[in-house]
């Protein structure tokens, strides 16, 4: 990716950063906001019916209703908070993991400019076996990478090596498990292989 990748993120990291301060600060004192603004007009948390009711209701049992209401009320208000506060930390959790990817792909990049970096990133996207890269997962990013670039090196060693065989093997002994070229009956190519494990 390009620095302006970078730099979009952090950007939108210090943005969600300081609205999760603003959050977090406002939450210390929500519960006593909600409280005052619940009683500056207590009615409106009421249904025409429960008012009615509150209006022929003892003084003992007026209380107990007004209290369960502003308990409602202040639970679910702040229960949206929380939520909003939880949000924010989920995106800036994910923020922080894109901006530790970008910069260790950035300093892989410096320390190995020979690597052709988009056939290795497809090599670790699709020719790691899944048990490797849940191994790999576990290690810090920068060893991570490293440890992927010798797999990358030795898959291309691999590669080369096939690239560099004969294209028509037949007349090499052993190719077609003629190891003698027809020189000995095939009784005796059969004990060479099974001595080897070649016929199991």
């Amino acid at each position: 990716m390009e620095k302006m990748d970078i730099d979009t993120i952090k950007k939108r990291h210090d943005e969600d950063s300081k609205r999760l301060e603003e959050l977090i600060a406002s939450r210390r004192e929500l519960r006593a906001e909600l409280a005052n603004k619940f009683k500056s007009d207590i009615t409106k948390h009421f249904t025409p019916d429960e008012i009615e009711a509150l209006e022929v209701a003892e003084a003992k049992d007026v209380v107990p209703m007004v209290l369960d209401k502003a308990f409602a009320y202040i639970q679910e208000e702040v229960d949206k908070h929380d939520a909003e506060i939880a949000e924010f930390k989920k995106v800036l959790d994910e923020n922080n993991r894109s901006l530790e990817s970008l910069n260790a792909r950035e300093r892989f990049m410096a320390n190995h400019p020979e690597v052709d970096i988009d056939d290795f990133e497809e090599f670790c996207s699709y020719d790691i076996l899944p048990r490797k890269m849940n191994e790999l997962i576990e290690i810090p990013i920068d060893e991570r990478l490293e440890e992927m670039l010798k797999l990358y090196n030795e898959s291309k060693s691999k590669k080369e090596e096939g690239a560099e065989l004969p294209a028509d093997v037949d007349g090499i002994a052993g190719a077609t498990g003629n190891i003698d070229k027809g020189e000995a009956d095939s009784e005796n190519d059969d004990n060479f292989a099974e001595n080897y494990g070649q016929n199991r």
